[in-house]
Parts: structure tokens; C-alpha cells; sequence
């Protein structure tokens, strides 16, 4: 018996228990593979869920201000702007918003004592978004249906 064989001399048993505490089995890491998967799947999900919302809270922000915009356009002139470059030369609004989430169009009636504004939200899982119609006296949940899409 020499001191460097001392593993051969140990019992059948007590050699696969210390093979066995040497290491994780196949059957531990697999699990904790799912279990990181499952993780990071929960993790995308609320991820979009709140880009979306985010999202729609611009959107419906934007909406406002350029409704706002236009009422104060139409206190200073008693009617409303007859394009969107009448507003912009009275450095009421830059532009209208248009981002990769939304587009905003503004349309004035023919006697400028009303006006839509079209919310067009990008394509979704159902086909392409017609736009929903907004005008002066639209509510805002209206507002926020219409940012939604």
C-alpha cells in the first residue's frame, strides 16, 4: 500500500460519492439553464410592455401640445392656422410630431373654424392602422385610443 494509491484502496461507494461532490450532473445544469431562459423571457416581455407604454404617453404628450398649440393660434388670430408652416413661422410648434411610432397630420377646415389632426399609428400585428381622427372638442381618452392604435 503506498501513499500515492490511496483512491484504489478506498471502497467502490465512497469513490462515486466523491466523483459525484466534485461537480454539478448534467441533469443540475439543464435546470438551471431553463431556469435562467425562463428569466430572461419574463425580462423581454416587461421590457415591451413598457416601451409601448412609453410610447403611447409621448404620443398622447404630443398630441396635447399640439392642440394646445392651435387654440393659442386661434386666440391670437380668431381662426386656426392654414398649415402646419403658418405654426411653425409663429414658433408655436417646431413641426409636427412624427417619430418611428406615430405620425401626426394636421388639417384645417375650409373656413378655418375647425380642425383634424390624423394619428397614424405604424403598422401592428392586425395589418396596417388607418388613423384615427381628432378633433378640437376630442376627449382624451380619444387622445389616448387614438396614440394606442
Amino acid at each position: 500500500m503506498t501513499p500515492e494509491r490511496d483512491d484504489v484502496q478506498m471502497p467502490f461507494r465512497a469513490r462515486l460519492r466523491a466523483d459525484r461532490d466534485r461537480g454539478f450532473t448534467l441533469i443540475e445544469m439543464l435546470v438551471v439553464i431553463l431556469l435562467l431562459g425562463t428569466l430572461a423571457a419574463i425580462a423581454v416581455l416587461a421590457t415591451t410592455k413598457f416601451r409601448k407604454s412609453s410610447t403611447t404617453s409621448a404620443c398622447t404628450t404630443d398630441v396635447r401640445s399640439d392642440m394646445l398649440a392651435l387654440d393659442q393660434y386661434k386666440t391670437k388670430y380668431s381662426q386656426y392656422a392654414t398649415s402646419t408652416s403658418t405654426l411653425t413661422t409663429e414658433k408655436l410648434i417646431n413641426n409636427l410630431e412624427e417619430s418611428s411610432a406615430y405620425k401626426i397630420t394636421y388639417a384645417p377646415n375650409g373656413t378655418f373654424t375647425d380642425y383634424t389632426l390624423t394619428v397614424k399609428v405604424p403598422e401592428t400585428e392586425a395589418g396596417a392602422a388607418p388613423g384615427d381622427i381628432l378633433t378640437k372638442d376630442s376627449t382624451q381618452a380619444a387622445i389616448k385610443t387614438a396614440c394606442t392604435g
